[in-house]
């Protein structure tokens, strides 16, 4: 039981973290793009990351699928580390990916 609470808490971390990723994509978009967003207010600013949030749950969601079956699968060999290794690649590859996917709007939004 305690080994399949570690892998829980490793999974939460790393989706925990990809939110986190996805929302500073957000915020750094609002920052880098301020001036197209004249009538914008802290209070919808944050209304942004809330609903941003509720959009990146999913996101996060579909993009680490794979990472989530890997740890969540009953696997003997989790405690091995060349898998945990595995696992931190796979977690950082897809989201990567996916980070630069969303940081390409931040570049040509103004166009």
């Amino acid at each position: 039981m305690k080994l399949y609470r570690t892998r829980l808490a490793f999974l939460l971390a790393a989706y925990l973290l990809s939110l986190f990723i996805f929302t500073d994509a957000r915020i750094l978009f609002f920052l880098f793009n301020k001036s197209k967003f004249v009538g914008v207010t802290n209070a919808d600013f944050i209304q942004a990351l809330f609903y941003g949030l509720r959009f990146d749950t999913i996101t996060a969601t579909i993009i680490n699928a794979l990472f989530i079956l890997l740890v969540a699968f009953p696997i003997s060999f989790f405690q091995h580390k060349t898998f945990r290794v595995f696992l931190k690649v796979v977690f950082v590859t897809t989201n990567s990916i996916a980070f630069a996917f969303n940081m390409i709007d931040t570049a040509y939004f103004p166009y």
